[in-house]
C-alpha cells in the first residue's frame, strides 16, 4: 500500500508539472510558465486557506452572511495583488525539491508585504468593520506555515513513504546482491537516497567505505560505515563468510572521480577477490544530482587525469553555422554530431551510408535535442555527383569529415573499396567542400597513418596529403575554404575496437584474443577524442594557424593490449590466468607492434589547446596526388588490387624516401596549387 502511494506521489508531482502545457503547442518558454503558474496557484490557495482559517479561528463572527458581500469584493484584489507580490519575490522560480532556510526568509518576507496590502484592501473595503491587528498575525503565522508545509511535502514526502515503506517490509529484497558502497559521504548518501525512493535499483547496501577512516562505527541513512578504502581487504575478510557477504561494490563517484588512484586501486582489490565492479555514476552538477548503475568503465583506469574543456570556445565555433558530418552513424560521427547538437548549430546534415545507423543517430538527436534541425540524408560519400548536390544544397560552413574504412585486418583485404572510401571519397568531400566555399573543413585521421605498412594507414596518409595540399592552396586565396586534420589513436569502445571484442569474449567465457605480448596501443575516450576534435576546429580558425599542419591529440603514454585484457578480466571479477586466459593469435595483416602519432619527417610543436600537439608535415605537389587518383580510380573500376597496392605504395616510399633526416621544405603553394575543374566551378555557382 506505502509503495503504491509512493508511486502516486511522485507521479502527482510531475503530472502538475505537465498539467498547463498538455493543451499547449510544448513550447520551452511555454512549458516553464505553465509550471510557475500552479506554484503560484498553490501559494496563492495556501494564503486564501489562512484567511478562512483564521476568520473561524479568530473572528468567526465574520463568517455570517452580512459580511459575505465585503469578502467577495477583497478576494480578487487580494489573491491578485498575492500571486504579483509572490511573482516579483520569485517564489514560483525556486526549486521546490532543495527548500531552504533561504526559501524561507523570502516567503516570511513575500507574506509580510502581502498582508500589508491585504490590510489597505480590507480597511477600504470593510472600513469601520475592518478586522483588529491580530487578525493580520494569525493570518500571517497559518499562512506562512501552509506556504512553507507544501514546499516541505514536496520536499520531504517521497522520502517519508520510501522510509516507512522499508521500515514496514523490512527493506527485504532477496533477488538484489549485497553490496559495498565505496565514496564519499555526500556521494554514497546520495546513492543511498536514490535507493529508497526506487530511482537506483539492482543492489542492497550492507556496509560503507569512506574514504578515509575517521567516520568508521558512524552510520549514513541507516548502513554502517565498516572502514575506509585502505581497510577493504580487512572488512571483505570480516564479511566474506556470513551470510549476507558481499558479491558486489559500488564505487559512489563521478567520472572524473573515479579515475583517482585509490578508486581504481579499490576497484581492482575488489575485482581480484571477485566482487562485481559497478560504478553509481553521479551526474557532475550536484544540482541536477542523478544517479545510474553502469559497469566500471576501463576508461577510467588510463591513468591519466581528464582533459578540461571550455565549451565556451566551441560554441563559438558551433552557434549558428551549418554542419555536416560525414560517417554520421559511426563511433566518432555519431559523438560529433551529439557534441555539436548541444551548441546551438543553426542545421546539422548527417551524411551516411547506413541505413539504420542513419536512423539510430538521427532519432537520437530529435528525441535528445528537440530544437535542433537536424538533415539525415543517405549518402556514400564514393558517390561524386551525389556529395557534390548535397553540399551545393546544404551549403555547409563546417565540414566534419569522419567517414573510412578503419577495420584493419578488413581493409587488408580490400583494397579497393579502401581507396574508394578513405581516399577517392575524401577527395570527393573536400572537393564539395571547396566548391561551396566552406570555412572549413576538418579531417579525422588516425596513427596509422604514419609510418604505414598497411592499405588502411597509407590511404589515410594520402588523404592527409591532399588536405593538406589544398589547405597550402588556400593561403594564396582570400576567404577560401581551410583544410585541417586531427590525427589520433585508439577510441575506447568505438565499433571495431578491442574493448568491444573483449567484453562480448568475457560475457561468452572465451578466451580473451590479444596478436602479441608487445603490442601497445594509444588509446583515448570517444568523449575526449571528439571533445579535442571541436577544440581543434575553434582553434584553427581563431588563432590563424599555419597552412598545411595537422593537430595530433595526446594519448598519453601507450598501453599494452595485454594489460587492458588483464584489467578488463579483474573488473568482470575473474582471476588472469586462472577464470580467463589471454590467447595470442599473432600479428594480422597490416597491423605494426607499436604505432605512432608522428612521421620522422613532421616537426613537433606546441599549441594553445592542452591535449593537442601540431605536426608540420611536408607536403606533395597537387600534380602527383591528381595523376594518382586517376590512376587509382581506374584501378578500382577493374577491381585490380594488385594495382592500387602498388600505387599507394609508391607514392607513401617516394615520400619517405624524400626525407634526409630533416623535415624537408614544404612545396611552395604554387606549386601544388590547381583551379577547380569547370563542373565544380558550376556546382559551386549554384
Amino acid at each position: 500500500m506505502l509503495h503504491a502511494l509512493g508511486e502516486v506521489w511522485s507521479r502527482f508531482w510531475g503530472f502538475l508539472g505537465r498539467m498547463f502545457i498538455s493543451a499547449t503547442v510544448g513550447a520551452g518558454p511555454i512549458r516553464r510558465s505553465g509550471k510557475h503558474v500552479i506554484l503560484l496557484a498553490i501559494d496563492v490557495v495556501a494564503v486564501a486557506t489562512a484567511i478562512a482559517a483564521t476568520i473561524l479561528v479568530a473572528v468567526p463572527r465574520y463568517a455570517a452572511a452580512e459580511y459575505w458581500d465585503e469578502w467577495a469584493l477583497a478576494v480578487g484584489p487580494i489573491a491578485l495583488s498575492g500571486a504579483l507580490i509572490f511573482y516579483l519575490v520569485g517564489l514560483s522560480r525556486r526549486f521546490w525539491r532543495f527548500v531552504s532556510i533561504v526559501d524561507l526568509a523570502l516567503i516570511m518576507s513575500a507574506v509580510l508585504l502581502h498582508t500589508a496590502v491585504s490590510i489597505a484592501l480590507l480597511t477600504a473595503v470593510m472600513k469601520a468593520e475592518a478586522p483588529p491587528a491580530g487578525f493580520y498575525v494569525i493570518e500571517y503565522v497559518f499562512a506562512v506555515s501552509l506556504m512553507g508545509l507544501a514546499r516541505l511535502v514536496r520536499r520531504f514526502g517521497p522520502q517519508v513513504f520510501a522510509v516507512a515503506r522499508r521500515v514496514i517490509s523490512g527493506d527485504r529484497s532477496p533477488n538484489d546482491p549485497p553490496a559495498l558502497i565505496a565514496g564519499s559521504p555526500d556521494a554514497v548518501e546520495l546513492v543511498l537516497r536514490k535507493r529508497e525512493l526506487g530511482v537506483l535499483k539492482g543492489f542492497r547496501p550492507i556496509g560503507l567505505l569512506d574514504v578515509s577512516d575517521v567516520n568508521v562505527r558512524r552510520r549514513l541513512r541507516g548502513v554502517p560505515i565498516l572502514g575506509g578504502f585502505l581497510s577493504f581487504n580487512h572488512v571483505y575478510n570480516e564479511l566474506k563468510n556470513k551470510p549476507n557477504a558481499p558479491t558486489m561494490l559500488v564505487i559512489a563517484a563521478t567520472g572524473a572521480e573515479a579515475s583517482e588512484a585509490a578508486f581504481v586501486s579499490l576497484a581492482s582489490r575488489a575485482a581480484g577477490v571477485g566482487l562485481n565492479v559497478v560504478r553509481a555514476a553521479l551526474s557532475e552538477n550536484s544540482v541536477d544530482a542523478r544517479v545510474e548503475l553502469k559497469e566500471f568503465d576501463l576508461s577510467d583506469l588510463l591513468g591519466r587525469a581528464p582533459i578540461r574543456f571550455d565549451a565556451e570556445r566551441i560554441a563559438l565555433t558551433i552557434r549558428g553555422r551549418t554542419i555536416i558530418v560525414t560517417g554520421a552513424g559511426g563511433s566518432i560521427g555519431s559523438e560529433l554530431v551529439r557534441q555539436i547538437a548541444q551548441f546551438e548549430p543553426r542545421k546539422i546534415v548527417l551524411i551516411e551510408q547506413s541505413e539504420f545507423n542513419l536512423y539510430q543517430i538521427d532519432h537520437e538527436i530529435r528525441q535528445n535535442f528537440p530544437k535542433v534541425n537536424v538533415a539525415p540524408v543517405l549518402c556514400d560519400i564514393r558517390d561524386r555527383g551525389h556529395v557534390m548536390s548535397v553540399f551545393a544544397e546544404c551549403q555547409p560552413q563546417l565540414v566534419f569529415h569522419a567517414a573510412a574504412l578503419k577495420h584493419v585486418p578488413l581493409v587488408e583485404l580490400n583494397p579497393c573499396p579502401a581507396v574508394a572510401t578513405n581516399l577517392l571519397g575524401t577527395r570527393n568531400v573536400a572537393d564539395a567542400a571547396r566548391s561551396c566555399r566552406a570555412v572549413a573543413m576538418i579531417q579525422v585521421s588516425t596513427d596509422k597513418a604514419v609510418n604505414p605498412v598497411g592499405v588502411m594507414g597509407a590511404t589515410k596518409r594520402l588523404g592527409e596529403l591532399y588536405c593538406q595540399a589544398l589547405d597550402l592552396q588556400s593561403e594564396r586565396e582570400a576567404a577560401a575554404t581551410r583544410f585541417f586534420t586531427v590525427r589520433f589513436g585508439n577510441v575506447l569502445g568505438s565499433s571495431g575496437s578491442v574493448i568491444p571484442l573483449f567484453q562480448k569474449q568475457l560475457r561468452e567465457r572465451l578466451p580473451l584474443t590479444v596478436t602479441h605480448p608487445d603490442m601497445t596501443r594509444f588509446f583515448m575516450t570517444i568523449h575526449e577524442a571528439v571533445a579535442l576534435i571541436l577544440h581543434s576546429a575553434h582553434s584553427a580558425l581563431n588563432s590563424e594557424t599555419r597552412h598545411g599542419r595537422i593537430f595530433v591529440l595526446d594519448m598519453g603514454q601507450p598501453i599494452k593490449v595485454v594489460d587492458i585484457a588483464n584489467r578488463m578480466i579483474r573488473l568482470s571479477g575473474l582471476e588472469p590466468g586462472v577464470d580467463a586466459k589471454v590467447s595470442f593469435i599473432g600479428t594480422r595483416p597490416g597491423e605494426k607492434l607499436f604505432e605512432e602519432l608522428f612521421d620522422k619527417s613532421e616537426r613537433r610543436l606546441p599549441s594553445e589547446i592542452e591535449g593537442v600537439f601540431v605536426a608540420e608535415p611536408s607536403a606533395l605537389p597537387m600534380t602527383v596526388l591528381e595523376g594518382l587518383f586517376e590512376r587509382l580510380t581506374a584501378a578500382v573500376a577493374r577491381r585490380d588490387d594488385k594495382a592500387i597496392r602498388k600505387e599507394i605504395f609508391a607514392v607513401i616510399k617516394d615520400e619517405c624516401e624524400s626525407d634526409d633526416g630533416t623535415p624537408p621544405a614544404p612545396y611552395a603553394a604554387a606549386t601544388i596549387a590547381r583551379a577547380p575543374s569547370s563542373q565544380e566551378a558550376a556546382v559551386g555557382a549554384k
